[in-house]
């Protein structure tokens, strides 16, 4: 972890202009297809999440939004930006998932957003997550295929973490996603690729009730 976190404090600024572009496809679609399942009573946790633009944009949509993620330097930028949209129901914090902080069955929504592809030991990840659901809530991820228009850029990055130039990265296929997070305990509402020629799946995975 330590080096995945030096990564991003690394290219934080740089991902966060772009993150913040506006011309990102996927990202738009992500946001409007992850608000169809969102309720304003609901309380969400969004890890990994960056330079906290998706957090921002979700906080309007929902109670409350609890932001993490292990780069200081993404979090400072994420704080300064609600700030200055004067958003007050998200929080911005530098954690990770398995911090003893989080309380199992505290959160009706879970985003994970470009990131299961990104670490290691995903299955510990996924009972975490589903851990931390109250009975009935929901984990909604986009995570690279490998598949689709992008599939040379997917490539590339392949290339740079086996040569160690970022951290651990590996793609899943959307039967892969659907087969490990069912084996975790989850039903699964939607997995389908986020557009038809886009190298992304997103998925809407739900939190049984006992």
């Amino acid at each position: 972890m330590a080096d995945a976190k030096k990564f991003w404090n690394r290219i934080a600024e740089n991902y966060a202009k772009q993150d913040d572009s506006g011309n990102d496809q996927d990202y738009k679609l992500t946001i409007e297809r992850t608000i169809k399942y969102l309720n304003r009573e609901d309380v969400l946790l969004d890890f990994a999440c960056g330079p906290g633009t998706a957090s921002i944009e979700l906080a309007a949509y929902v109670n409350n939004v609890s932001a993490i993620d292990i780069s200081e330097k993404m979090i400072e930028i994420a704080s300064h930006k609600a700030q200055d949209k004067n958003i007050t129901n998200v929080g911005f914090t530098v954690s990770e998932l398995f911090d003893s902080k989080l309380i199992d069955e505290s959160f009706n929504v879970i985003t994970g957003f470009n990131i299961l592809h990104l670490i290691e030991g995903i299955d510990d990840s996924l009972n975490r997550i589903h851990g931390l659901l109250k009975p009935g809530g929901q984990f909604i991820s986009v995570t690279d295929s490998g598949k689709g228009s992008g599939r040379l850029a997917s490539m590339f990055f392949h290339i740079l973490s086996k040569t160690g130039i970022i951290p651990f990265y590996r793609q899943y296929s959307l039967e892969e996603l659907r087969g490990r997070m069912e084996s975790c305990g989850f039903s699964i509402i939607i997995c389908d690729n986020l557009h038809e020629s886009s190298t992304n799946s997103f998925i809407v995975a739900k939190k049984d009730n006992p």
